[in-house]
């Protein structure tokens, strides 16, 4: 059976959102990413394996490799932090922390394109057709 590889990307989107996830939940990384069963440390990897399929760049695949699991694995924890957000506050809050910082970021990108366009030795009918651009590629 031919072992995935994690690519940069996903090593660096792990060491970003490992901190998080442990603070949030109040374990340690190698515990997290043990194979130990505790409630709270399954909840912990729901969370993290939920916070990574988030990205889109990421195959179940390469989550599950950089989690220390396989593919199916990954599903599962996507599908039970989403039953358990319905049920669990602490989900349903991670949750709201987790859209905030997406919307956050995507707006954050936004405005960057803006400013480079505004800000660059473009014309300004140039301009105007680069901000419709970003205007219709946003909506």
């Amino acid at each position: 059976m031919r072992r995935n590889v994690a690519t940069d990307y996903g090593i660096r989107k792990l060491e970003k959102e490992l901190p998080t996830i442990c603070l949030y939940w109040n374990v340690t990384k190698d515990d997290l990413l043990s194979k130990c069963r505790d409630r709270n440390l399954v909840y912990a990897r729901h969370s993290l394996r939920y916070l990574l399929y988030q990205d889109k760049k990421l195959s179940l695949a390469e989550i599950g490799t950089l989690t220390n699991c396989d593919h199916a694995t990954v599903m599962h924890s996507v599908k039970m932090f989403r039953i358990l957000m319905n049920q669990d506050f602490m989900f349903n809050q991670l949750f709201d922390m987790i859209n905030k910082n997406l919307i956050y970021n995507k707006h954050h990108r936004i405005r960057s394109k803006i400013k480079q366009v505004i800000t660059s030795d473009l014309s300004q009918k140039e301009q105007i057709e680069g901000l419709e651009k970003l205007y219709n590629e946003n909506r």
